[in-house]
C-alpha cells in the first residue's frame, strides 16, 4: 500500500511542478506583454530580437553623437558669427579712417579702436570650446595680428 501511494503523490507533485512552471511562465508573458521574453519561448526570434535591439541601441547612439556634434557646431557658429560682426565693425573703422577729413588724433583714436577690435577677436577664439575641448586653437598662423592698409596710413 506505501508503495503504490507514494509513486501517486509523486506523480502529482510532478504534474504540480509542471503546471506552476507554466503558470509562472504565462503570467511573465501577461505581465510583460511581450511574445517573446527567453530564448526558450522562441529561439530563433530571440536571435532575431536580440540583432533588432543592438541597432536600436547603436542607432540611438548615433543621433546622441549627432546632436552633440549639432551643438558643438551652434558653438562654432556663434564664435564665428561675433568674430564676422567684429570684422566688419574694422571694415567700418578702416572706412573711417580713410576719409579725408580725418586727423592723425582721429586716426590715432580709431586705431586704439582696432586694437581693442582685434584684441576682441583674439578673445573670441581662444574662449571658444566645447566640452573643454578648443573649437579654434589658432595654429593656422598669425592669430590675433591684424593691419589694416588705408591709403598712405596704416591704420
Amino acid at each position: 500500500m506505501y508503495v503504490n501511494n507514494f509513486v501517486q503523490s509523486m506523480c502529482i507533485l510532478n504534474r504540480m511542478s509542471r503546471t506552476n512552471s507554466a503558470l509562472s511562465r504565462n503570467i511573465m508573458h501577461l505581465a510583460s506583454g511581450k511574445r517573446i521574453n527567453g530564448p526558450s519561448d522562441d529561439p530563433a526570434a530571440y536571435a532575431i530580437m536580440q540583432r533588432m535591439d543592438a541597432r536600436v541601441r547603436s542607432l540611438d547612439a548615433a543621433a546622441r553623437n549627432a546632436q552633440c556634434g549639432s551643438s558643438m557646431l551652434k558653438t562654432a557658429e556663434g564664435a564665428v558669427s561675433s568674430t564676422v560682426d567684429i570684422l566688419r565693425t574694422l571694415k567700418e573703422k578702416a572706412l573711417a579712417a580713410a576719409n579725408g577729413t580725418c586727423t592723425d588724433d582721429d586716426r590715432k583714436t580709431i586705431q586704439k579702436e582696432v586694437d581693442q577690435l582685434t584684441a576682441q577677436i583674439g578673445q573670441v577664439i581662444s574662449n571658444s570650446n566645447f566640452n573643454g575641448v578648443k573649437l579654434f586653437d589658432g595654429t593656422g598662423g598669425t592669430a590675433g595680428v591684424v593691419t589694416i592698409q588705408t591709403g598712405a596710413n596704416a591704420v
